[in-house]
């Protein structure tokens, strides 16, 4: 089925609306409907690797200070502290909601083949 197809037997199914507003809720920042759920999803990927470079950078400037005064561990303790968290959440937020858009296209397109197989049988 097309995406244009699953759009039109899911338009005529309330009990799909009800389901859609969880999945709004249950996906957070990646909206349906909106634009195509791949190119949110290859955002949400570049703004990942941009939170991967941007603290990978900073991490390298505190690192080169600390070793400059002769204390590189402290360096390490100190981006492993501040940075390394916000490089890890930002891949884990990202991984969760690719998983949860798959989960939602996976429930979209059966509840679609359930109401084309019922509409088939009351015809």
């Amino acid at each position: 089925m097309t995406p244009e197809e699953i759009d039109a037997a899911l338009r005529e199914d309330a009990g799909w609306a009800a389901r859609e507003a969880w999945w709004r809720r249950r996906l957070g920042r990646i909206r349906p409907g909106l634009e195509p759920l791949p190119e949110q999803l290859a955002r949400l990927r570049r703004v990942t690797w941009g939170l991967t470079w941007v603290p990978a950078g900073i991490g390298a400037i505190i690192l080169g200070i600390f070793s400059a005064f002769g204390a590189p561990g402290i360096g390490l303790v100190v981006v492993g502290v501040l940075l390394v968290p916000v490089v890890v959440g930002a891949w884990v937020e990202q991984w969760r909601l690719s998983r949860r858009v798959a989960a939602y296209e996976r429930e979209r397109a059966e509840w679609a083949a359930r109401s084309d197989r019922d509409r088939a049988g009351k015809d």
